[in-house]
């Protein structure tokens, strides 16, 4: 998508801006190929970015707020507390405290989950601990690229795309693809018309019931 294009749409108004971020950030999301994406928000969007999202299946969290920008998490509800809930996901997290497991509901699972990345984005953010790297679990990194970037302190990694990739390079060059290629399209939905929320009520609904089917 031609930059000028975009920089056009963005300089319309507020809405506007809102749903080009969404549409350049959540594209992967949108189309179930990821269940969570984190984006820097201006502050003078969050309000309406947060309207945008009230009639849509997905939840935000706010990991950090900034004189000039929030850091934001969002994430489709259903999909995330599955997610959330596999077993090697909750052993995976259980190495950094957060008490997740199989016996509870998913919706306990990611209540707790989302209060103990939150956590530990501020203890990081006020300068009391490192950066929490059990951050990439959350986002769905594949586990051997997560486990192997804390073991390398992120360097030695074989490709850097949408995270960094030290296992399985060629699937993770085609899931780096299909993100480009949904991405593209969503920025071009929203320029042609379509509402972020819209859309995100549209696709995820589509999908899900592609998923019942199937």
């Amino acid at each position: 998508m031609p930059y000028e294009q975009m920089k056009e749409y963005h300089s319309r108004g507020i809405k506007e801006s809102v749903n080009i971020l969404m549409a350049m950030h959540c594209g992967p999301m949108l189309r179930g190929l990821r269940n969570e994406v984190i984006l820097s928000v201006e502050n003078r969007l969050m309000k309406e970015m947060i309207c945008q999202l009230q009639e849509t299946p997905y939840g935000y969290l706010i990991l950090n707020r900034g004189k000039k920008k929030c850091l934001v998490m969002l994430y489709h509800i259903e999909r995330f507390c599955r997610y959330i809930s596999q077993k090697e996901i909750i052993k995976a997290l259980d190495v950094f405290g957060y008490e997740l497991s199989e016996e509870k509901s998913p919706e306990e699972n990611m209540i707790r989950a989302l209060f103990g990345i939150a956590q530990a984005m501020s203890e990081y953010y006020a300068g009391r601990a490192e950066f929490p790297h059990e951050l990439g679990y959350i986002l769905e990194y594949p586990l051997r690229d997560v486990e192997m970037y804390i073991k390398n302190q992120g360097q030695n990694s074989l490709m850097t795309g949408y995270w960094k990739v030290y296992d399985n390079l060629e699937k993770a060059k085609e899931t780096f693809k299909k993100y480009d290629q949904v991405r593209e399209q969503a920025i071009a939905d929203v320029m042609a018309g379509k509402m972020f929320y819209e859309l995100a009520v549209s696709v995820s609904y589509t999908h899900l019931r592609a998923h019942e089917t199937s």
